[in-house]
C-alpha cells in the first residue's frame, strides 16, 4: 500500500489537478493565501497555503499541487500534499522513526525516504492525517507556507451572478453553479468567435477575491484560456483573458423550450443539423454523435447523416420507428421527438491501406505499413544507428485516396537502446511533436518527409517482397 502512494505521489508532480477542491484564495494584509477543504473519509481537512511570491495552488480531492510561479499547462509541482488513511500514515510514521534524517517540528514529523524528497508527515487533529512531499532542500521552506486544521468553515461565498451572457458581438458567456459533482462550485464557459468548436473554452473557475478567475481548457484544439470574470453594473458581467482582451456581456432570457428534439446515432456515423431547408455540413474532424433542440415553438430544421469508413447508413427513426431512408432530411419540428441515424458495417468495405501493406527498405532504415481499424495506417519506421541502438517512429494515420498521402502530427521519436543479447535496455523519446507525410507511390514506393529530419532530405522507401519458406 505504501509503495502505491509513493508512486501516486512522484506521478502527481508531473499534471496538475483535474478536480478542484471547495478552494477559496483572498488576499491578507501583505500576501496572498489560499484555502481548501479536503476530504478524508468525510473528514473535513482544512488546509491553508502562503502563496507570496508569485506561488500557486491546484486543489484535488483529497490533495493539492504547489507551484512555484503562477501555474501554466505542463509546469511541474514544487511539492504535493495528500491525505493519508490511519494506516498507511503509521507505516510511514514508523519509517520515520527509523530513519537517520527524522526531524520533529511543529508537531509534524520529517524524513528523507528512499528517493530523496523531503517528506512531512502531518497528523491534523487526532484522526485524520497529511503528507507533504517536495523537491530535495526546499522543503521546509514549502512547509512553512502551510497550516491543516480541522473543521474550520470559510466565509459564505461571494459570487452570485449565473445565466447566459451575451454582448453585442455575438459572443457568449454561461456561468453555473454546479452543487451536484465531487467538488461543487462555478463552471464558466464561453465562445469567443464564430468557430463553435475552437473558439470555445469551459470549465470550473475558482473564486479569487470578489472574482471568478483561472484557465478554462479549449472545447477544440487550441492552449486553455486564462480569464478573470467580474460583475459588471447591476446585471452584466466583464470577462477579461490574460492577453488584455475585455468583453462585457449583458444577461439574456432564453425561452422556454415546449419542443424538445434528441438526436442519436446508432451504429459508427455522424450527424449534423441546421435550421431552415439548407444541408448542415458535417465536419469530419470535429462530428457529431448526438445533438439536442430546444424551441419554443415549430420551426424547420434539416438533418444530415454521414457514416464513417466501414459503415453505411441505413435510415432515420423517430421515437423508435422508420422515418426515412433519405441521409439528408427536411422536416417541421412541431412536438417533442427523438431521432435516431441508424448505420450498419459495410459487408464489402476494405480499409484503403490493404494495397500498400507490407516491408519496406531505404538504406539502413526499414518500415512496416499496417492497417489500424477501418481507415487509419500504422507505420513503424526504425533506422539502425548502431549494432545497439535505432531510432523509432509510430506513425498513424488516415489515407487521403486522391492524394495517397498521409499526413501526421504529434509523433515520438524514440531512441532504443539494446544489449549484446538484444534485449531492450531503454527507449528515451528524442522529441514528441514529430509531424510530416508519407505518399504512396504506384511503383511499390512511399516518400517519407519528416519536419524535424536533422538529413533535409525525403526518404524513398521501396517495397520488399515476401519470400517464401522453400517448402
Amino acid at each position: 500500500m505504501k509503495k502505491c502512494i509513493i508512486v501516486l505521489l512522484i506521478a502527481g508532480m508531473l499534471i496538475a489537478a483535474t478536480g478542484c477542491g471547495t478552494a477559496k484564495t483572498e488576499q491578507a494584509p501583505g500576501r496572498q493565501i489560499a484555502a481548501a477543504k479536503l476530504d478524508q473519509d468525510g473528514r473535513d481537512i482544512e488546509v491553508t497555503i502562503d502563496l507570496s511570491g508569485g506561488w500557486s495552488v491546484e486543489f484535488a480531492t483529497g490533495a493539492f499541487y504547489l507551484y512555484d510561479k503562477a501555474y501554466e499547462d505542463g509546469l511541474e509541482a514544487a511539492a504535493i500534499g495528500m491525505t493519508l488513511d490511519q494506516e498507511v500514515f503509521e507505516e510511514y510514521w514508523a519509517e520515520a522513526e527509523a530513519s537517520p534524517s527524522r526531524r520533529e517540528l511543529d508537531g509534524a514529523r520529517y524524513y528523507k525516504p528512499d528517493g530523496g524528497r523531503d517528506t512531512y508527515l502531518i497528523p491534523v487533529g487526532e484522526d485524520a492525517y497529511l503528507m507533504l512531499s517536495a523537491e530535495s532542500g526546499d522543503g521546509d521552506a514549502i512547509f512553512a507556507r502551510i497550516r491543516a486544521e480541522r473543521g474550520f468553515n470559510h466565509p459564505s461565498a461571494v459570487w452570485t451572478r449565473e445565466g447566459y451572457y451575451e454582448d453585442g458581438d455575438g459572443h457568449i458567456l454561461t456561468v453555473t453553479r454546479m452543487d451536484d459533482v465531487v467538488d461543487p462550485g462555478w463552471y464558466v464557459g464561453c465562445m469567443l468567435g464564430t468557430e463553435f468548436i475552437d473558439d470555445s473554452w469551459g470549465g470550473m473557475l475558482p473564486e479569487v477575491g470578489d472574482a471568478l478567475q483561472g484557465a478554462l481548457p479549449s472545447s477544440g484544439s487550441r492552449e486553455a484560456l486564462a480569464v478573470t470574470v467580474t460583475e459588471e453594473g447591476e446585471t452584466g458581467l466583464l470577462l477579461v483573458t490574460e492577453g488584455g482582451e475585455s468583453y462585457h456581456f449583458l444577461p439574456v432570457e432564453l425561452p422556454e423550450a415546449t419542443v424538445i428534439i434528441n438526436i442519436n446515432t446508432e451504429g459508427r456515423g455522424m450527424i449534423a443539423y441546421a435550421e431552415g431547408e439548407e444541408t448542415p455540413e458535417i465536419d469530419p474532424e470535429w462530428p457529431y454523435q448526438s445533438a439536442y433542440i430546444g424551441l419554443d415553438g415549430p420551426k424547420t430544421h434539416t438533418f444530415a447523416a454521414a457514416p464513417e469508413a466501414g459503415s453505411v447508413f441505413v435510415k432515420w427513426t423517430k421515437n423508435g420507428e422508420d422515418f426515412s431512408t433519405e441521409p439528408v432530411v427536411t422536416l417541421l419540428l412541431d412536438e417533442s421527438a427523438d431521432f435516431v441515424a441508424v448505420f450498419e458495417e459495410d459487408p464489402d468495405w476494405q480499409n484503403p491501406v490493404m494495397n500498400f501493406i507490407g516491408e519496406y527498405r531505404c538504406d539502413r532504415a526499414h518500415a512496416t505499413v499496417e492497417c489500424l481499424g477501418a481507415d487509419e495506417a500504422w507505420i513503424t519506421i526504425e533506422w539502425g544507428g548502431s549494432a545497439t541502438e535505432l531510432a523509432r517512429w509510430d506513425i498513424v494515420g488516415r489515407l487521403d485516396l486522391d492524394t495517397l498521402t498521409i499526413q501526421y502530427s504529434g509523433v515520438s521519436k524514440m531512441i532504443v537502446t539494446s544489449d549484446e543479447n538484444g534485449d531492450v535496455v531503454s527507449q528515451e523519446p528524442e522529441y514528441e511533436d514529430g509531424s510530416g507525410a508519407i505518399v504512396f507511390h504506384d511503383d511499390g514506393t512511399f516518400t517519407w518527409h519528416e519536419d524535424q529530419s536533422a538529413y533535409g532530405n525525403d526518404m524513398v522507401f521501396e517495397w520488399v517482397p515476401v519470400t517464401g519458406s522453400g517448402e
